[in-house]
């Protein structure tokens, strides 16, 4: 274990496959009629929220049932009985979550609460909603696979998307051969940490299902390494950021997280982008005969082990997150 990680944030990221596994083999049981609803509502903040932005944008194609996200301290006025409004916090303590799932109440929404304990699952019992429980962690933001596998399941379950167990097996798979590729000294996360050390990283991705990733790494570099990241996607950037490449000054390092199945105009703006930048750039493919959504995980995951690398290479605690800490203490006493 590193001297700068004494809670061990790094193997919490590497569980990952576990968290998966579990999360897609348990059997919830609830009282939702799917047929009761005609749109879902995800609500929630930072690492728990984005594994619902994540979950959407993935398998956007495939839902069955129109859904939005929200990550504020009320849900939309469109809200109404016949929505589903599903409330993420990994810790329970997630004022916005909370604020929130009163609101969807107020607006006699149908609600689940899927959260480890904390004031959520007080309000739930208070609300006599349905909650699912999943195991609590010592950094909601290392439980991705939990949540991500949960809303998975849940939806699955609920008949709103189709996922083959194979492809769930698989990503499993996929993610124990990366801990032990990963966790040597030489690998592509480390690599990437000492490529992005004393910069300002910019991470671009390509097309919509990767937008939610690029967000994840920039999140997980602001916690974990304890800098400042900007992410963009392709092809938006290329109608706006690429102007900005004039200011030389900024210490930027390029990062392009490549997709396998891009559409071929994208592909061709990457090779063009390639000749015109004028910073360092490194770009990053996954496995080949991946699906899209095992594409994700590999960058998710990617970005989880670099941050914490970086954070050694800072000498940082990766869970040492004291400024958010010291906001939600004074945020109490308001």
């Amino acid at each position: 274990m590193n001297k700068n990680d004494p809670k061990d944030i790094l193997g919490l990221f590497f569980t990952i496959s576990q968290q998966l596994e579990y999360a897609t083999s348990e059997k919830f049981f609830y009282d939702i009629n799917p047929d009761e609803f005609d749109s879902i509502l995800f609500v929630g903040m930072g690492g728990s929220g984005v594994a619902a932005r994540i979950i959407a944008e993935l398998f956007n194609n495939k839902f069955k049932t129109p859904w939005s996200f929200s990550n504020d301290y009320l849900v939309p006025e469109w809200i109404s009985e016949k929505s589903l409004v599903v409330s993420i916090s990994q810790s329970g303590n997630t004022e916005e979550v909370y604020f929130s799932t009163e609101d969807a109440y107020r607006k006699n929404a149908k609600i689940i609460i899927i959260t480890s304990g904390g004031n959520l699952e007080i309000l739930a019992r208070k609300l006599n909603c349905p909650i699912i429980k999943i195991p609590p962690v010592i950094a909601p933001r290392g439980a991705f696979g939990n949540l991500f596998g949960t809303l998975l399941n849940f939806l699955k379950q609920m008949k709103v998307i189709d996922v083959e167990t194979k492809e769930i097996e698989e990503t499993i798979a996929l993610l124990e051969e990366l801990k032990s590729e990963w966790t040597k000294d030489d690998s592509l996360p480390w690599r990437i940490a000492r490529y992005l050390e004393k910069s300002y990283p910019m991470i671009y991705g390509e097309e919509n299902y990767m937008n939610s990733i690029c967000f994840r790494w920039v999140t997980q570099l602001n916690e974990n390494a304890g800098i400042l990241a900007h992410f963009a996607m392709q092809p938006e950037m290329s109608h706006n950021e690429i102007v900005g490449w004039r200011d030389k000054s900024m210490p930027a390092k390029i990062l392009f997280l490549c997709g396998n199945q891009v559409h071929p105009r994208i592909a061709l703006r990457r090779e063009i982008m390639k000749k015109i930048i004028p910073f360092e750039y490194k770009m990053i493919f996954p496995p080949s005969g991946l699906l899209k959504w095992q594409e994700a995980f590999y960058f998710l995951h990617l970005g989880d082990i670099v941050s914490v690398y970086l954070a050694y290479i800072n000498n940082k605690d990766p869970f040492d997150i004291n400024e958010i800490s010291c906001l939600k203490m004074e945020m109490g006493k308001k």
